[in-house]
């Protein structure tokens, strides 16, 4: 019972019956018990009444114990294994005609969603395939093939037009196969793109040697340290709104624009105020 627990979900009425309903059949049948679904008169004459008495209790425990509280609840009536497995399929596999065009319309209108992965596409389109089945609606598989073709996103459309053409038959495992292998080629063509964007990258032009450029407002003095560079005299030692040589000219306003040369190709026209870092930089890049 430790592996079993392990291996099949409890039914809660939220996941997949369908699904669950195989995997349980084949856990009572790996444990023998699989007679009890039959129903005490229907079970095998060569079983001895102790025998019988054995798989019908086990059955039903067993049944009990992969429930979920709420969906035991709805069962508490049944006396035996076969009563709960009929009761379980009445509940949840019915055959009404409002559930039968539920599934139709669902199935009919699918597309599959951008948000999943085409392996979750996949699955939502069988699992309606076989909740239709379940419920003894029958799909061709050319006619199935062919609604998985239609509801494929733009970039497998070329995949759709080979599919279509120079071919006699189609079946939905071909297209599922060629949709798998053009998920594989479109995932190495974007991983190629996006190394390739990364390798791809600007490399500014060096500047001529010995040549100063007058947009730095900071140089390195002698000691190493970074010195104040005037951007109206281009001299060390002082900032633009200290310079002698601007008070002499009578350019003592506060707002002033300049513009800065020296750079390979390119104009900058710097706009300071008397505080240097209130200041703003316009770039043009001239070929």
């Amino acid at each position: 019972m430790a592996n079993f627990k392990s291996e099949i979900e409890k039914f809660d009425g939220k996941n997949d019956f369908n699904l669950w309903r195989i995997k349980m059949e084949a856990h009572l049948g790996n444990l023998g018990l699989d007679e009890a679904l039959k129903g005490e008169s229907k079970m095998s004459t060569d079983l001895t009444p102790e025998r019988k008495s054995e798989i019908l209790k086990k059955a039903k425990n067993t049944i009990i114990l992969s429930l979920s509280d709420q969906i035991l609840r709805k069962l508490v009536k049944e006396k035996s294994a076969a009563g709960m497995w009929l009761k379980l399929e009445a509940l949840y596999m019915t055959k009404s005609l409002p559930t039968r065009i539920h599934l139709k319309q669902k199935f009919y209108s699918f597309k599959m969603d951008d948000q999943k992965s085409i392996d979750d596409n996949i699955d939502d389109f069988t699992k309606l395939i076989n909740d239709l089945e379940n419920l003894d609606v029958e799909i061709d598989d050319e006619d199935q093939a062919i609604f998985l073709l239609n509801s494929l996103p733009k970039p497998y459309e070329q995949m759709c037009d080979t599919l279509k053409y120079g071919r006699e038959t189609l079946t939905l495992d071909e297209v599922i196969s060629a949709v798998y292998s053009k998920e594989q080629d479109l995932k190495a063509n974007s991983k190629n793109t996006r190394s390739e964007g990364l390798n791809v990258r600007g490399r500014p032009e060096k500047k001529e040697k010995g040549k100063k450029s007058k947009a730095r407002s900071k140089s390195k003095s002698k000691d190493g340290k970074e010195a104040s560079v005037c951007w109206h005299c281009n001299k060390e030692g002082h900032w633009r709104r200290q310079c002698p040589e601007r008070q002499k000219d009578g350019q003592n306003s506060k707002d002033s624009a300049n513009v800065s040369s020296g750079l390979n190709d390119v104009e900058v026209l710097t706009v300071s105020y008397e505080d240097p870092k209130d200041q703003w930089i316009l770039g043009a890049l001239f070929t």
